[in-house]
């Protein structure tokens, strides 16, 4: 199995660590914290930049407008992607999107053993 498979919430969670939204008043770059999304800005505290959450939002609401999902072990390989807001969100089948591929691959495995198990 390659690339094209969907790419679900928990998906996106479990293997995403940066996400870039659909481009609504430019493009806004978020970080993957467990269910959320959180947005950074760079505030100058004693004359260093520290990085502070700017906003916070659960992946559930802003899902259908997520654009690109980079990987999480890997730096900035893109593992997931959508073409518009209309379609699905599609693994690109490169860094850790291959776990999507493995376990898709097992479940029909164990489909299969199912279906062969009842015609017995």
């Amino acid at each position: 199995m390659s690339k094209g498979l969907a790419f679900s919430l928990e998906d996106v969670c479990r293997l995403g660590k940066r996400i870039v939204l659909f481009p609504n008043k430019g493009v806004q770059v978020y970080f993957i914290n467990g269910k959320y999304a959180e947005r950074y800005v760079d505030v100058f505290q004693e004359g260093k930049k520290v990085p502070t959450v700017f906003e916070r939002l659960p992946l559930e609401k802003i899902y259908p407008t997520i654009q690109r999902v980079y990987d999480r072990k890997t730096k900035g390989v893109l593992i997931a992607r959508r073409a518009h807001p209309a379609t699905q969100l599609r693994s690109t089948g490169k860094g850790m999107g291959k776990k999507i591929q493995r376990e898709t691959e097992m479940s029909r495995e164990q489909h299969s053993l199912v279906e062969s198990q009842q015609v017995l």
